[in-house]
């Protein structure tokens, strides 16, 4: 489905509903702040790790490893 057939398919069922907390829900997606900053224990946890790998401390797995570890 391309985007404009999208977008009328979401158009539609908008003006389907008579749902007002599906509405703020939808209003409140198109107002989120993409922007933001990490809290301070969120930043310190970050610069210990990066630190960690500089330092060749950090380990790491492939995404192939994740996988594979998760189905055994």
């Amino acid at each position: 489905m391309d985007i404009q057939a999208r977008k009328i398919e979401l158009v539609m069922l908008l003006l389907e509903t008579n749902e007002v907390t599906i509405l703020e829900q939808i209003r409140e997606l198109f107002n989120f702040d993409k922007s933001y900053e990490l809290l301070d224990k969120q930043l310190n946890i970050l610069n210990i790790r990066v630190e960690a790998d500089k330092q060749g401390g950090a380990k790491f797995s492939t995404w192939e490893n994740v996988q594979s570890n998760l189905t055994k």
